[in-house]
């Protein structure tokens, strides 16, 4: 840290107000000119939807499945397109998320909160190319607010509901002259209800949620040279209950501190070159079933990206270093262990006439297996004015954690990454305000790393294929918005022929938004989830959750109601562990 603030001093403070992009951002393409399909959650539909954490935006969103072990704060996966958590990197104003004290990796959606989020990008397919591990089924890129602001402006928000919450946060933006200064902050207390499902068992005691968060940004220009450094700190503590029933001690504290330091060059017209440091640092204390663990890990990043124009194309070329350190003070890890990677990519993108494409490579050295490299190939067609097709071709990597290679029960230090294929057609048709796009995917794992009872060890034997298609719609008129999607799956273990445990067959999102008069909003989202198979064999039932959302603007202030689970519907993602029934959360936004 003291680093960054060297830096931030050197180039920072003589600034002047300009916005920063995330290294690597693709964004600025017109979305019927980029060949990866994806999902983008504007500031405006996140402040509707009215939710308090990443976990529960996402619930909301198209072409994502999660599931928790009950709400707030309380262990979640996620799957997009029927690939697991750790196979999704999350990056958070370009920083990893992922939680590198957790056995197989993986980001914690449950500990983030929304209040300070700008827009969510979900890339789907594989992205090593660009993004390196964890990439193989896609990126979740999430961008907060800059303090970028015609004066000083501080939003607040106040915000109590069902089970017990109670919220507040800020948001500051200071502009100055040289540069702009964003400073947030949020504290959050849930009492919460028993994750363990209390019909289960004679007697069950509410599992509580607490989250506390503050973070510093400052943005700005000196010349030609860009800059963004940024701090942000995340405490929660969370109860929580296992498998076998409610448990009255099972206690977790989560920290998480996250840096860093961006800077932009823009040669001439044709050369631009950026210097991206980023850094986090996790703790995660665990009271469970009457054992105490610790953990502790941290995380670095240096990487060197060069954008140049070549031949009417625009071709990257970037080298990233990386370095993981982990310990746990309880049994599984005691000694620290660490390891180093660097790697080397490019990736060329090219119009040319009524064709589009892009083509990239990533070679990877990592000192724990062989050199490895992964490739993309993306290519388009702009059938009309409306009308796109998009093809590609990518593999991706997983990268073993230090758990899988170390730990004392299992580590295996022969462990090679997991690797994937993956394919994607799809036909996009954009007129005015109306979006359909309907795509097919297939994305094949080898190398899967899984404990095996037999040998007592973290292995690679698992091989599995994911395959489906799905459609989606969104429109928007003067005083309606509507958008929807469905996505069918086909998971399956290769080796047993076995469907995957927990991804759902079929999912559909419909999210309907309407101004009744000018200061009044009325929302209106439905959510269907079809059977999924857990790991025991046991068939979970399909579920329906309508949801209701209203805002109101007044002179002071913005008034928020949302209303899930209107129908107060009994019902569980994950065996044993329920979701809230009819519940509510009220909030109130200022700026002064």
């Amino acid at each position: 840290m003291y680093f960054l603030l060297i830096l931030l001093k050197a180039f920072v403070l003589p600034l002047s107000s300009q916005p920063i992009l995330v290294l690597g951002d693709s964004s600025e393409r017109a979305y019927p000119e980029r060949t990866s399909s994806s999902v983008l959650i504007s500031s405006e539909e996140i402040d509707a939807l009215n939710v308090n954490r990443v976990d529960e935006l996402l619930r909301q969103t198209r072409g994502i499945q999660l599931q928790g072990n009950g709400a707030f704060g309380k262990a979640t996966s996620f799957f997009i397109r029927g690939t697991d958590s750790r196979h999704t990197l999350v990056l958070i104003d370009g920083v990893r998320s992922t939680d590198v004290t957790a056995i197989g990796g993986g980001s914690r959606l449950e500990f983030l909160n929304t209040e300070d989020i700008e827009e969510i990008e979900i890339l789907k397919g594989s992205q090593s190319v660009l993004y390196g591990s964890e990439a193989i089924g896609g990126v979740i890129k999430i961008k907060t607010r800059s303090g970028k602001a015609d004066s000083r402006k501080t939003r607040l928000n106040f915000g109590v509901g069902s089970f017990g919450r109670r919220s507040g946060s800020f948001v500051t933006s200071i502009p100055k002259e040289k540069f702009n200064i964003k400073i947030f902050g949020k504290v959050e207390d849930v009492e919460g209800y028993s994750a363990f499902n209390e019909n289960k068992v004679p007697i069950a005691d509410d599992d509580g949620y607490g989250n506390q968060e503050i973070g510093l940004r400052i943005d700005g220009v000196l010349g030609t040279v860009k800059s963004s450094i940024g701090v942000d700190r995340v405490q929660s503590q969370s109860e929580f209950d296992d498998n076998n029933g409610d448990n009255t001690s099972n206690k977790s504290e989560f920290q998480q501190t996250r840096s860093h330091l961006l800077l932009s060059k823009q040669f001439n017209d044709v050369f631009k070159m950026d210097l991206f440091i980023s850094t986090q640092a996790i703790e995660r204390d665990i009271l469970s079933s009457g054992t105490k663990y610790l953990y502790k890990g941290n995380f670095s990043r240096y990487e060197l990206l060069n954008t140049v124009q070549l031949f009417k194309g625009e071709l990257k070329v970037g080298a990233v270093f990386e370095q993981e350190r982990v310990k746990s003070l309880g049994s599984k890890l005691r000694q620290t262990k660490k390891r180093d990677q660097s790697s080397a990519y490019s990736n060329y993108y090219k119009k040319m006439g009524i064709f589009f494409g892009e083509a990239g490579l990533r070679l990877v050295n990592n000192q724990f297996f062989d050199n490895t490299r992964v490739y993309r190939v993306g290519l388009g067609l702009k059938l009309s004015d409306i009308v796109s097709l998009k093809a590609s071709h990518a593999t991706g990597f997983k990268s073993p954690s230090l758990f899988q290679n170390f730990g004392t029960f299992g580590g295996n230090i022969d462990l090679k990454p997991e690797n994937s294929r993956s394919n994607e057609v799809s036909i996009l048709f954009s007129k005015d305000n109306l979006e359909i796009e309907a795509s097919i995917f297939e994305n094949k794992i080898k190398n899967f790393i899984d404990y095996d009872s037999t040998t007592n060890n973290y292995l690679n034997f698992g091989s599995f294929l994911n395959r489906g298609y799905e459609a989606s719609f969104q429109t928007e008129q003067e005083s309606l918005s509507l958008k929807g999607s469905y996505t069918f799956l086909n998971s399956r273990d290769l080796r047993s022929g076995a469907y995957l445990a927990r991804r759902a067959r079929h999912i559909g999102k419909i999210d309907l938004d309407f101004k009744l008069t000018s200061p009044f909003h009325l929302g209106i989202g439905v959510q269907y989830v079809g059977k999924r198979e857990e790991p025991t064999g046991e068939i979970m039932p399909r579920y329906v959750i309508p949801s209701l959302r209203g805002s109101y603007n007044s002179r002071i202030g913005k008034f928020l109601l949302s209303i899930g689970n209107l129908v107060d519907k009994d019902y569980e993602e994950v065996r044993n562990f329920p979701m809230p029934g009819l519940n509510f959360n009220l909030s109130y936004n200022i700026e002064v």
